[in-house]
């Protein structure tokens, strides 16, 4: 039987925080590690952004390997694509295939500096998997600042009866995905037995489908 377990306000740029967490949970199977800021968030103060997507990562891979915990779970997003990217049909092979290629943003970076680690921890014989995340449409109450949260804004403000004010090109298409979705292709992505990762070094783009802010307000 599988047990869930959160850990909510631990600071994961203090590597001994992350050790007590594994000392005090044994025989934990998979890690998933979602502190990182959002596109906004890591723009606004790209400093703290590193110190917690890039600096946490590895202090929890290195509890990690301490307590001899192999699976974590890691998502990445569509702004480590930079413009030199394929605009269709791109994998996240791609983004193995040109580590050196410039996401043309911190927040792009920092992912970058993650699948760095990610696959030192998995030459030392861990197990990460990693998926590339689209906009993640849902109907939660209250959501992050990253650049697809726009079209929940405009979904929001429709609703409500209110003008808005769009912060994205009208003409830019950009991929989205239902959370639903993306749930099961996540625990799919965590289930799979690791003789069927065929990808390198684990990374798997999710797919879903994509819109401009036009056709958007014209369905809306």
């Amino acid at each position: 039987e599988k047990v869930t377990h959160a850990e909510t306000n631990a600071d994961v740029r203090d590597f001994y925080t992350m050790q007590r967490i594994f000392k005090r949970h044994r025989f934990v199977h998979t890690v998933w590690n979602l502190a990182a800021p959002l596109s906004v968030e890591t723009a606004l103060n790209p400093t703290v952004a590193e110190q917690v997507t890039v600096n946490g990562m590895r202090n929890v891979l290195w509890a990690m390997y301490e307590a001899r915990v192999r699976k974590i779970m890691f998502t990445d997003s569509i702004g480590s694509f930079g413009a030199s990217a394929p605009r269709q049909d791109c994998t996240a092979r791609w983004l193995t295939e040109h580590p050196l290629q410039d996401p043309g943003s911190d927040y792009g970076r920092q992912k970058r500096g993650v699948r760095r680690l990610l696959r030192e921890f998995w030459r030392t014989g861990g197990d990460p998997r990693w998926a590339v995340l689209p906009g993640v449409l849902h109907s939660e109450s209250a959501w992050g600042h990253g650049t697809t949260e726009y079209a929940l804004e405009a979904l929001l403000a429709a609703a409500k009866g209110e003008p808005f004010v769009c912060k994205v090109d009208p003409e830019v298409r950009l991929p989205m995905i239902y959370v639903d979705d993306l749930m099961r292709g996540l625990l799919a992505l965590q289930d799979t037995e690791e003789r069927y990762l065929r990808e390198p070094e684990r990374g798997y783009a999710m797919p879903g489908f994509s819109f401009t802010a036009s056709e958007l307000f014209a369905e809306i």
